[in-house]
């Protein structure tokens, strides 16, 4: 029997255990000699996926043997993947630190009075590779009050 992980688009295999080959967008796992009925093996598959989106991931297991129930050979699992929620840090000594994902773009606003509702841009900005942006602080360009990073499509 051999078991066969079919990924999705924009996926990147890190590591797969138990001699799990990456080609051609899928891992095959070398063949088992013989799985008994209600026999188990277990494999672990690392990826890195894309920053966000829906994934579907088919794993498929096949042999040259019979099988007198064809029907649970492939099972799909599908999953969003979601921005990590920027995270904020003011440190008077440093500036305002936003961490998240690398390549997402979010604007700094402030405001001044939370129960209003409205609040007013400070800068726009994309994470660098270190997924790390400070703004020194105190911020020449907004009154002091309230901050937040809002992620940008």
């Amino acid at each position: 029997m051999v078991l066969t992980n079919t990924l999705p688009a924009g996926v990147a295999v890190v590591s797969a255990s138990g001699g799990g080959i990456s080609n051609a967008g899928a891992v095959t796992w070398p063949a088992l000699a013989l799985l008994t009925n209600g026999g188990q093996t277990s494999y672990t598959l690392t990826i890195q996926a894309p920053p966000f989106g829906w994934l579907t991931n088919t794993f498929s297991i096949g042999g040259a043997g019979s099988d007198p129930n064809l029907a649970n050979n492939t099972v799909k699992l599908v999953t969003q993947v979601i921005l990590a929620p920027p995270l904020m840090v003011i440190n008077a000594a440093n500036g305002i630190g936003i961490s998240g994902t690398p390549g997402a773009a979010f604007r700094l606003e402030y405001s001044t009075n939370l129960t209003s509702g409205a609040w007013a841009p400070l800068s726009t900005n994309t994470l660098g590779a270190g997924a790390n942006y400070v703004l020194p602080w105190p911020p020449t360009n907004g009154a002091a009050g309230f901050y937040r990073a809002v992620w940008l499509p």
